[in-house]
């Protein structure tokens, strides 16, 4: 028994701890919950003092711009009309009075040079009690205490200038005036959902009170409201200091204070019709009621919750160590399968390395040995042409095979991307033909072709992914059927009715070859997966064109669909949907030669931005076969100088290289499209680089290139684009 306390009670230990861990926790999160909540609480009340203050200021400042607009309609009433007598203008004011609806409430005053206040009761005037005001030309706002009846109130007075004194029965009027009741400001601080418990003031920024609705409260009495606030307590960071700045300067905010054992939300607002600061106090208890039971609701409902969780954590505690070991038991059989998975990891890289460089030497062994061979007849013309003719064949090869390894690879990463142009179908399947012939009469194929009649001979899409679909297929097709052997090529179009503008495009590849086992078709299109038997060892192939071809042709929103059966053949069915081509038929017969015949004008002289020696030579001497010029600049910020102090129109066109040092191609070409002088600014750039992907191409356009040529360098196309550019800055 000794044995097992021992044993159990560092386990209890360790589950009381946790216990008053979680415990801790508990508490601490509630704590953190309940000032979290507070705070938000108090930021939304403020955020809701602000906006209900800023609506009785509105309503207040209408209310004077109101009044403000009766006096200037009296005032224009008296310019306009023709008074004969002190009395007849009297009568005007008097009716004008009664025709208000709160008449009881508002008085208009007629004030002559000396200062004294007529007012439609006939032979009853008073003295003006602020003369100086009479001596501004500027409108203002006057408080008086002036009773016109024994239950009138502090008045408002509106007064306004005559622009033109008025004389009538020897007496001149030089000013109007029309004086409002300030309890008229009462209805715009009675707030419902306050009751009748809000303080509401109108102070000058001096602090003493213009309007003070008059109710018992702990300021019942105060003259001075900023006075009065100097003993209040601020809450929440708040200041007396920083109240009476933002009264001085106009900002309008919400402070809680503490003031005579009560806390109250005081809002203040100055007013932009008038040099005065509004004030609203509304007792803590009665802002944001509403808020106040949520958040207590939500403060019991997180201890609940918290509690809950502490009890689905003890009972956690108690399967801990049952699922450790499970765990640790799944670790270890994950560890093997992990193991197990590299080991055929490395198996398959082993196996594509080991294909990639078969495929690789093999047209390398054609370029270096042919290279031999020429350097040693160099005498013989004839056979020299046939081994650089078998260079550029195997070259071709060589770079197809690169392709494919990069294409794959990014079809893998998810960044492969399409590159849409308007082409002529006609024209790809023709070059499709031309290419497939030499080696389908190596093997003696019999390759047959049949293209349809097409309404629609133009269309929309990524011609590059579309042949390299094509060729894809029917090179395998050549490669896999024995000597002899029939290759049947069918390339039509169908309407779509579902969708309007495009036409679905039907690539048939049927051969009598070797075909492929059930088993092999399972794993086709998957990458590195080849056939391997007798029949096709021997045979050149990365097994990643299928992959790369599935691949792409899904990217287009297409499919492709096998029928194979071993010794009697394979037929390929591609079908993908393209928008027909908006090109014009001027733009379509330019499109329709392949044939460049390009002759530069006398003096047309080429920059080339080429930083590698091996490049700027081949490009030179190509240039130079076709008559044209060229000038080096060995990175981007020696082309943008060498352009400035060039004369004007000294160069037709920029070959930019895109990885230079010290400064790249597409900087340079930004710095390019900045120049001030209008021939560079607008020269033609012509991005020749190795960097080939869509996204390169993008981002070359992107930064002001006009077009885009990959290397190793198509001298038809680069003739192709000069062609057409040269010829745009000749015209």
């Amino acid at each position: 028994m000794s044995d097992t306390k021992i044993k159990f009670k560092p386990k209890r230990v360790w589950v009381i701890l946790l216990i008053l861990v979680l415990i801790l926790c508990v508490v601490t999160a509630c704590v953190y919950a309940l000032r979290k909540i507070n705070r938000s609480q108090y930021e939304e009340r403020v955020g809701n003092s602000n906006i209900l203050m800023e609506k009785i200021c509105h309503h207040i400042e209408t209310a004077i711009a109101f009044n403000w607009e009766r006096t200037h309609y009296v005032v224009n009433q008296i310019k306009n009309e023709s008074f004969t007598s002190v009395d007849s203008l009297l009568n005007f004011i008097g009716e004008f009075e009664t025709s208000i609806k709160d008449a009881e409430e508002i008085n208009v005053l007629l004030i002559d040079g000396n200062g004294i206040c007529y007012v439609s009761e006939k032979g009853k005037t008073f003295k003006w009690m602020a003369p100086s005001l009479l001596l501004s030309d500027k409108d203002s706002i006057y408080l008086s205490d002036y009773k016109f009846t024994e239950t009138a109130e502090m008045k408002t007075h509106y007064l306004s200038r005559l622009k033109e004194p008025l004389t009538i029965d020897g007496v001149t009027f030089s000013h109007v005036s029309l004086a409002c009741n300030m309890s008229e400001l009462d209805s715009f601080f009675n707030i419902s959902s306050y009751g009748d418990e809000s303080i509401n003031f109108i102070i000058h920024q001096n602090g003493s009170h213009v309007y003070h609705q008059e109710k018992e409260t702990a300021f019942s009495g105060v003259y001075n409201l900023l006075s009065a606030l100097e003993h209040a307590e601020y809450n929440y960071g708040a200041s007396y200091e920083k109240l009476q700045k933002d009264v001085t300067d106009g900002v309008y905010n919400t402070v809680h204070i503490t003031y005579g054992g009560n806390n109250y939300f005081t809002s203040y607002r100055k007013l932009n019709t008038a040099d005065w600061t509004a004030v609203l106090m509304v007792p803590e208890e009665y802002v944001g009621k509403g808020t106040q039971n949520f958040a207590r609701d939500i403060i019991v409902s997180i201890s609940l919750l918290m509690g809950s969780v502490m009890v689905l954590l003890l009972f956690a505690v108690l399967i801990a160590n049952y699922q450790i070991h499970q765990k640790q038991k799944e670790a270890a059989v994950a560890l093997m399968k992990a193991a197990e998975a590299e080991h055929v990891a490395n198996e398959a890289k082993t196996s594509f390395l080991s294909s990639m460089s078969h495929d690789i030497r093999t047209p390398m062994n054609a370029i270096v040995g042919m290279a031999e061979i020429a350097s040693n007849r160099t005498d013989d013309s004839e056979y020299i042409k046939e081994c650089l003719d078998k260079i550029k064949l195997a070259s071709n090869h060589l770079v197809t095979l690169i392709n494919d390894i990069l294409d794959i690879s990014k079809i893998e990463s998810g960044k492969m991307k399409l590159t849409p142009e308007n082409f002529s179908i006609r024209e790809c399947f023709d070059n499709l033909l031309n290419i497939m012939q030499h080696p389908a009469r190596e093997k003696n194929h019999t390759l047959i072709s049949n293209v349809h009649d097409f309404e629609y001979p133009y269309l929309y899409g990524d011609k590059l992914r579309l042949n390299q679909v094509f060729i894809n297929i029917l090179a395998n097709a050549v490669k896999y059927t024995d000597d002899n052997g029939h290759i049947w090529v069918d390339l039509y179009e169908e309407p779509i009715t579902e969708k309007e503008g495009f036409v679905r495009l039907k690539y048939v590849v049927k051969d009598d070859g070797i075909g492929m086992s059930k088993e092999f078709q399972k794993t086709m299109y998957q990458s590195f997966s080849r056939a391997t038997d007798s029949r096709t060892n021997k045979i050149q192939g990365s097994g990643l064109g299928l992959a790369i071809c599935k691949q792409m042709v899904e990217l287009m929103g297409g499919t492709i669909e096998c029928e194979s059966e071993l010794w009697k053949g394979t037929t390929f069915t591609i079908t993908v949907d393209l928008p027909i081509s908006q090109l014009t038929e001027d733009e379509k017969i330019s499109n329709e030669s392949n044939d460049v015949v390009f002759t530069p004008a006398e003096g047309t002289r080429l920059l080339v931005a080429e930083d590698n020696d091996l490049n700027w030579e081949i490009v030179n001497a190509l240039l130079e076969m076709y008559g044209l010029k060229a000038d080096r600049a060995q990175n981007g910020l020696i082309c943008t100088q060498m352009l400035e102090k060039a004369e004007e129109n000294y160069y037709s066109l920029v070959l930019m290289d895109v990885r230079m040092p010290v400064m790249d191609g597409k900087e340079a070409t930004t710095v390019i499209r900045r120049s001030k002088k209008w021939w560079i600014k607008n020269m033609p750039i012509v991005a020749m680089t190795a960097d080939a992907f869509a996204e390169d191409i993008q981002e070359c356009l992107e930064a002001g290139m006009n077009e885009h040529i990959p290397k190793p360098l198509d001298i038809n196309r680069l003739l192709r684009i000069l062609q057409i550019y040269l010829n745009k800055k000749e015209n």
